[in-house]
């Protein structure tokens, strides 16, 4: 469910769809054809971007150690 505000959309509900969807296209394409911000986690938006640089052994953060964990590297 989202609400459209001019050229962004705030999802209301689906949020870790969004994220699995972003995750995937990220480590398939090597980018996403989208951007998230998160209302409450302003920093994840820079996290995601880079996570394909991120280690889970480094993060302090519970949810970016979990995206990480998440997120299969590529060799």
């Amino acid at each position: 469910m989202v609400q459209k505000e001019g050229d962004r959309y705030r999802v209301i509900d689906g949020q870790q769809r969004l994220t699995t969807i972003f995750l995937i296209t990220q480590f398939l394409e090597g980018k996403s054809h989208f951007k998230i911000a998160y209302q409450t986690r302003p920093q994840s938006v820079e996290f995601l971007e880079s996570i394909d640089q991120q280690n889970s052994e480094q993060t302090t953060n519970i949810d970016f150690y979990h995206f990480v964990k998440a997120y299969p590297l590529a060799p």
